[in-house]
């Protein structure tokens, strides 16, 4: 149906026209796309959009790394975050010591609260970030990590 005025009368076709966005209405929160280490164990967490200079507190983030070879299969140990920079689409994290080749990693983030604020993640707009569960990271380090332990037989023939 079309758009008329009080006695029926439809209105002609309106041109398209640019209006200005005067909405207050806040935007849309960046979304989580993916996670890895970078060849010298820092992690990046790679978001939908660009993300403003506002950072988390290094406490907000949870890193667990588990080496097979020195840890055991079911032991695993939490790694602090030093720092939390954002670059583009890209939060990194430093961590005190760097993820290991031989490592599985993962990460979670918490963020501070359930409104928009600047002690979180957020795009320019001010939108938080939204908490991530523990996730698994990529693993692309190159820093070597602990090496197995091989036992040695010594054959001798006389």
């Amino acid at each position: 149906s079309a758009i008329q005025d009080p006695q029926g009368n439809d209105a002609l076709s309106l041109p398209e026209i640019d209006a200005a966005n005067l909405s207050t209405v806040p935007g849309t929160a960046p979304t989580f796309e993916r996670i890895e280490s970078t060849s010298d164990g820092r992690i990046l967490l790679h978001y939908s959009e660009p993300l403003s200079s506002s950072v988390a507190a290094p406490s907000r983030f949870e890193v667990i790394v588990n080496s097979h070879w020195r840890d055991g299969a079911a032991q695993a140990r939490s790694v602090g975050v030093s720092s939390v920079a954002t670059s583009g689409n890209t939060v990194e994290l430093v961590l005190t010591s760097p993820v290991e080749n031989d490592q599985t990693v993962t990460v979670a983030y918490n963020d501070p609260s359930g409104g928009n604020d600047g002690n979180a993640i957020q795009d320019p707009a001010g939108n938080d970030v939204l908490s991530l569960a523990t996730t698994t990271v990529t693993n692309s380090s190159t820093v070597p990590g602990t090496l197995p332990d091989y036992y040695a037989v010594l054959r001798l023939e006389i």
